[in-house]
């Protein structure tokens, strides 16, 4: 018995969807390693933070679980890199 021709491109979009998700998920993982915010709990949100509250090149991320905190400062992160004094490490630092 052979797969059917849908069978196989079901299979296909799976596979991209899974390896977009390992991508974005590898993407804020080395921003948060690089970076190294500080993370904890405070009540009931968990965050990370690079620089101090309420300084306006402060980035800040926020959530109910870790997962959420840190996709919320990669957010914020993304959009602080496309100012004018961009947050990014030195190209030294990527190669440690």
């Amino acid at each position: 018995m052979y797969a059917s021709e849908q069978g196989i491109l079901n299979e296909q979009m799976n596979a991209a969807i899974m390896a977009c998700n390992n991508e974005e998920l590898k993407e804020r993982l080395l921003v948060i390693t690089i970076l190294k915010p500080r993370f904890g709990k405070d009540g009931n949100q968990y965050y990370y933070i690079l620089g101090s509250l309420p300084e306006p090149d402060c980035i800040a991320g926020f959530g109910n679980t870790p997962e959420l905190a840190m996709i919320a400062f990669h957010n914020e992160w993304k959009g602080a890199k496309n100012t004018e004094q961009p947050l990014q490490p030195d190209k030294e630092d990527l190669h440690e």
